[in-house]
């Protein structure tokens, strides 16, 4: 491959990698007042870690064996991949500006209680199940890259995301020992970078609807199938995740700004 391939390889990776990881870095951050020991945190950020590879494999593999199998199948799986990925950009903005659930309200409390089988493990498949989703909608990257890049991109994205969420335990538990010192950030500036992340989420997802679009059209029979650049993908992606941002950027800061007030002030 020219090495423009290779940097857009890696970018890809990362930008797959960050999709998946967001929702749980930013869970764990906020999460900082439970974390009394280091190893609460790093226990929640490896278990939400595990979950966040080990969920978007069951898709990713599967649709990559269907694909290698049933190459006809292959418009199938774009599609399905599209669809899913639309729901979770739906789930995104639901969670973001709608009120805290029970299940939701009742983390913060749960958290701490580690020996607990359902007041850890509940909570961490809870928000594992976008991952689950999302899954299916990278296997966009198997029609672009040797079958030996797609296994390491799977690789890769899994270390990523591993070590994205261990990254966000260790700064979750800095801001814990912040916190009892009476220096802890402001809520204003922890439901900045919550929204800063939400929106991160949509655009990502919205990317990756996107090229399954895109592949779906590609891999369509001969006398219907376009051609169409990947600029145009990366293009048309960023622009409708933009879009549904502003759409509903308002809410998914003022509903921030609620939840981290309600976190920090219980």
């Amino acid at each position: 491959m020219r090495f423009s391939q290779w940097i857009e390889y890696a970018v890809l990776n990362l930008s797959a990698a960050s999709a998946i990881a967001l929702d749980a870095c930013l869970l764990v951050i906020v999460k900082f007042r439970d974390f009394s020991k280091p190893t609460d945190a790093l226990k929640w950020a490896g278990a939400v870690g595990l979950t966040h590879v080990l969920f978007p494999m069951f898709g990713f593999v599967g649709g990559w064996l269907i694909i290698n199998r049933y190459p006809a199948a292959a418009s199938g799986i774009y599609a399905l991949g599209a669809i899913l990925l639309g729901i979770l950009i739906y789930v995104v903005v639901r969670e973001a500006i709608e009120p805290e659930s029970v299940l939701e309200s009742n983390l913060s409390h749960g958290v701490a209680a580690t020996t607990s089988f359902y007041s850890f493990w509940v909570p961490v498949f809870y928000v594992s199940l976008d991952a689950l989703l999302s899954g299916l909608g990278k296997t966009v990257l198997i029609a672009r890259y040797p079958k030996q890049l797609a296994v390491l991109s799977f690789l890769i994205v899994g270390s990523l995301v591993a070590f994205l969420t261990l990254l966000a335990g260790l700064i979750s538990r800095r801001l814990h020992q912040r916190w009892i010192s009476n220096n802890s950030p402001t809520v204003a500036g922890i439901a900045r970078a919550t929204t800063i992340g939400v929106i991160s989420e949509i655009v990502l997802f919205s990317f990756f609807l996107i090229w399954c679009v895109a592949d779906l059209i590609i891999n369509l029979p001969e006398n219907l199938h376009l051609d169409i650049p990947f600029v145009f993908i990366l293009f048309t992606g960023l622009t409708l995740g933009s879009v549904v941002s502003l759409l509903f950027f308002k809410r998914i800061r003022v509903k921030q700004l609620s939840k981290v007030r309600s976190l920090l002030n219980p």
